[in-house]
């Protein structure tokens, strides 16, 4: 785990010119945890907390896959709305995996996001990738809320002034899954689901401290200085 400073008054303005204020502080948290990579690791799997990774599958993959001859590589996920069992008939690619040596701060803190460091990275590279069956290996939640939740990300995600998403978000709850969405107006399959959110789990003590790493503000205000638009380029196979 890695804690680091809400400092957005430490932040260079210069910044904001490629990435903006809502897309900054996920952005940002890539760039911190790329500091805390351990030395031995050569690829790095960019995944956000509502992506979820069929890890036998992925693993299958991994054993017979040439992505180290890849600098990067966009993973196919599935995408659902509402509920979990509600899967679109059409596949994303919002995972990513890059070559470690390839990274550079100003590519982890960019308006783009993932898609940014995909697209400015060198081939050979590729897109749409999927398991060892054909399948996507992984499944995107980002819209699985109820009513509240989904209030919340609209008011807060970085296209929030795109539309009058609380409006949308009001008429779909209104109603049954209609089997569309008014995101991307995708179809939809009614599947079993891979994980079941009505469940608890019960938490238990831990054993052991922690592995808590801490930012000092000092630390957090010179990575972003060192990712903004005046810091040097350097080639990004240098390391």
């Amino acid at each position: 785990f890695i804690e680091f400073p809400f400092a957005i008054e430490a932040v260079p303005k210069r910044i904001f010119q490629t990435v903006t204020p809502e897309h900054f502080w996920h952005s940002a948290a890539r760039l911190i945890g790329s500091h805390f990579l351990a030395d031995a690791i050569e690829t790095v799997l960019f995944l956000d907390a509502d992506e979820i990774c069929d890890a036998a599958r992925f693993n299958e993959w991994l054993g017979c896959s040439d992505y180290q001859m890849h600098t990067t590589l966009k993973l196919a996920n599935y995408w659902y709305f509402r509920e979990p069992a509600f899967q679109a008939n059409a596949y994303e690619d919002s995972i990513l995996l890059a070559q470690r040596r390839a990274l550079e701060p100003k590519l982890l803190l960019c308006k783009e996001e993932r898609d940014a460091i995909y697209s400015s990275l060198p081939g050979p590279k590729r897109r749409m990738v999927f398991g060892v069956d054909g399948r996507p290996m992984f499944h995107h939640y980002s819209w699985v809320r109820t009513q509240d939740e989904m209030l919340k990300k609209v008011r807060a995600w970085g296209h929030r002034k795109d539309k009058d998403w609380e409006t949308e978000v009001m008429r779909e709850f209104a109603r049954p899954f209609s089997g569309t969405d008014f995101v991307h107006g995708y179809t939809y399959n009614t599947v079993e689901p891979l994980i079941d959110l009505s469940r608890t789990f019960p938490i238990h003590a831990l054993k052991q401290p922690i592995d808590l790493h801490k930012v000092s503000t000092k630390q957090f205000t010179g990575w972003i200085k060192e990712a903004s638009p005046r810091s040097g380029w350097t080639s990004l196979f240098s390391r």
